[in-house]
């Protein structure tokens, strides 16, 4: 097993027990007590956890994020995301064929499509299918094992299923996205079918909130030159407004009304 790989396993132990002793991380691993250490170092450089005694505890910011942003979001965190999610969604023609990933924020993308015509959508996300299932689309599910916390399915199954498609437009979302590192996930098995994704779609369009751009996740998923189109809103700092225009990617901000917020 890669170290990423044990890596992630261990945030996802982390998610589901909130403290995880050492010893057990040997025992579960079957690794050296020094390979261990050294992936506590690399998670605690990340600011993914916190050394407790004998164990390791997630950072509280790290408890609440997964692949497809299941958590509560508050009134202003919903209503930035069905912007982000309205204005991506204006790039949808008749006739395209897209492709939709997991995450609240493209959750929202799906709900804006329901009623435009003629379109194909192919998606792995739970969500998109409950919310297209009885609209006028034209439907396809990426099959696979269905993650019951990301509420989508991915894998090699979900990465073999979707070579046989080929799409106009993926949406796709991210944890971090950063100048330097590109766009990143927190989730290590999830970042096999985002390149896949990008590798089937003519376009990619990334869809996330401004709060996202600055920070890295855990695991490195496609470099920012993969990027077509960038959504996301209005607070996207001045550096990345310019760093993303320099390399060529088109900017789409979704701004705040006053009386959309009423």
């Amino acid at each position: 097993m890669l170290a990423t790989e044990r890596q992630n396993k261990i945030m996802q132990l982390l998610r589901e027990n909130k403290i995880v002793k050492i010893a057990d991380i040997v025992e579960i691993f079957d690794v050296s007590y020094e390979t261990v250490r050294r992936d506590i170092k690399n998670l605690e450089k990340n600011k993914m956890i916190r050394r407790v005694y004998g164990g390791i505890l997630a950072n509280e910011e790290e408890e609440v994020k997964s692949t497809d942003e299941e958590v509560i979001s508050s009134d202003m965190d919903t209503y930035e995301k069905s912007l982000i999610g309205e204005k991506a969604a204006s790039l949808v023609e008749e006739g395209d064929t897209i492709l939709i990933g997991m995450g609240q924020t493209l959750w929202e993308v799906a709900k804006q499509i329901k009623n435009k015509r003629n379109i194909t959508v192919l998606t792995n996300s739970v969500y998109v299918i409950n919310e297209l299932i009885d609209s006028s689309v034209n439907l396809y599910i990426l099959g696979g094992h269905i993650n019951s916390r990301a509420r989508g399915a991915f894998g090699q199954v979900t990465c073999q299923s979707l070579k046989n498609y080929y799409v106009d437009k993926a949406f796709v979302g991210a944890g971090g996205v950063s100048l330097e590192g590109g766009v990143t996930d927190w989730n290590a098995e999830a970042t096999e079918l985002a390149v896949a994704m990008v590798e089937q779609a003519r376009q990619t369009i990334l869809v996330a909130q401004s709060r996202k751009f600055g920070k890295k996740a855990f695991s490195a998923t496609f470099d920012l030159n993969c990027v077509n189109i960038a959504v996301t809103d209005f607070d996207l700092p001045e550096e990345y407004v310019v760093g993303l225009r320099e390399r060529g990617i088109e900017l789409l901000l979704a701004e705040k009304t006053v009386d959309k917020m009423e």
